[in-house]
C-alpha cells in the first residue's frame, strides 16, 4: 500500500545537517509516509549517515552525476513518489513534530491542491532559538498570490498566498495535481543552492 505522503529531501553534502532533519521527519506525530533522500552526488559522509537510519521508510536514491536541487526533486516527483501528497524538506532544514499533520489536516479541510505554511524558527550557533517563531517576508518572490492567479483560476484553490518566498518555505502538494497540470520546478532554478 502506497504511503499517503512523499517527502522529498535532495541532499549534498550535508553530513553535519542531515541526521538531524531526518530525525525530526522520523518523529512527526503523522506516520503515513515514506522519506525520498536522494543524493545528489554528495563526496562527504552524507550517504553513511543516511544509512544508520534503519526505519523502512527511509529510500536512498543515489543520482548518477550532481543534478541540483531542482533536478532532483523533479526526479523524485516523477519517478520515485508514491504517496497523494508530496511534501518538501531540505537536508540542513527540519520540522517540528505536529507540521506534517497539521497541514494535511488543513489541507484536507480546505481541499487544497497546495499549500504552503511561512514559519520559521531562527537557531543560533548553539543550536538554541533565537525568539520567537518569525514569519519570513521576502521583496524577491519565486511565486505571488498574483503569479498563482495567472497560472489558472481554475488549477489551485487558494486559501491563502502571500507574496513570499517559496525557496525557504515548503510546500505540500498533492502529486496527481501537479502530474496532471505538468508543474515541476525550473531547472535553471538555483537561488538558494550552495
Amino acid at each position: 500500500m502506497s504511503p499517503k505522503v512523499s517527502i522529498i529531501m535532495p541532499a549534498y553534502n550535508v553530513e553535519n545537517y542531515i541526521a538531524q532533519s531526518i530525525q525530526s521527519v522520523l518523529e512527526q506525530t503523522y506516520s503515513d509516509f515514506e522519506l525520498l533522500v536522494i543524493n545528489d552526488g554528495s563526496t562527504d559522509n552524507t550517504v553513511h549517515v543516511v544509512k544508520q537510519f534503519s526505519d523502512e521508510r527511509i529510500r536512498l536514491i543515489h543520482n548518477e552525476y550532481n543534478l541540483g536541487l531542482s533536478p532532483s526533486r523533479n526526479r523524485a516527483i516523477r519517478h520515485h513518489a508514491k504517496g497523494e501528497w508530496l511534501a518538501l524538506l531540505d537536508a540542513d532544514d527540519w520540522w517540528a513534530k505536529e507540521r506534517l499533520a497539521i497541514m494535511l489536516e488543513i489541507a484536507k479541510t480546505w481541499r487544497c491542491n497546495f499549500m504552503i505554511d511561512d514559519m520559521q524558527v531562527v537557531l543560533d550557533n548553539k543550536g538554541e532559538q533565537t525568539g520567537s517563531p518569525v514569519y519570513v517576508h521576502s521583496s524577491e518572490t519565486t511565486l505571488s498570490r498574483r503569479g498563482v492567479h495567472l497560472l489558472s483560476p481554475t488549477w489551485v484553490n487558494p486559501v491563502l498566498f502571500t507574496d513570499w518566498d517559496l525557496g525557504i518555505m515548503k510546500p505540500l502538494m498533492q502529486r496527481q495535481f501537479l502530474h496532471d497540470n505538468n508543474i515541476y520546478y525550473d531547472k535553471c532554478f538555483r537561488k538558494y543552492q550552495k
